[in-house]
């Protein structure tokens, strides 16, 4: 398995960190292929391969939340891209490992509860009578005052 993390402002596409499988053959017959087959993070991450390394390299697909989730899972799968049919009987050429991203928290800035607010006013209200009430809120995890 391996644990990995990254902060929860990770822009899409960023790349999280790089995992690795073993081949001990030579030439193309050591490529492989990763991909997610399951996960409750499959939505939030993806896997693509690095051709050269023959590495997988895991990167953000969906911004992921701190405060909502802090662990996201994935199942990972790695097969040889090349595989020869004389051998299909020694099979299946593949393994799996877990990967586990942490969410770093990140200090996020107060948001408003609604994205507008509309008030009536007689025009001859008394100067310093509330008219409405707005709100915000913290949605950091430690819920600063605003």
């Amino acid at each position: 398995s391996y644990h990995l993390s990254t902060y929860e402002s990770a822009e899409i596409g960023s790349t999280v960190g790089r995992i690795k499988a073993n081949d001990g053959d030579e030439g193309e017959n050591a490529e492989m292929k990763y991909k997610i087959v399951d996960g409750d993070g499959k939505d939030y991450l993806d896997i693509i391969t690095d051709e050269i390394t023959q590495e997988g390299v895991i990167v953000v697909k969906k911004k992921m939340d701190y405060e909502s989730k802090r662990v996201y899972t994935v199942k990972v799968e790695v097969t040889n891209t090349h595989q020869d049919p004389n051998f299909a009987d020694l099979g299946p050429f593949l393994d799996t490992a877990i990967v586990k991203v942490t969410a770093k928290d990140v200090d996020e800035p107060p948001v408003f509860s609604r994205p507008q607010y509309v008030f009536e006013v007689n025009e001859d209200t008394p100067k310093g009578i509330a008219i409405g009430t707005i709100s915000a809120w913290d949605p950091d995890a430690t819920h600063y005052p605003i």
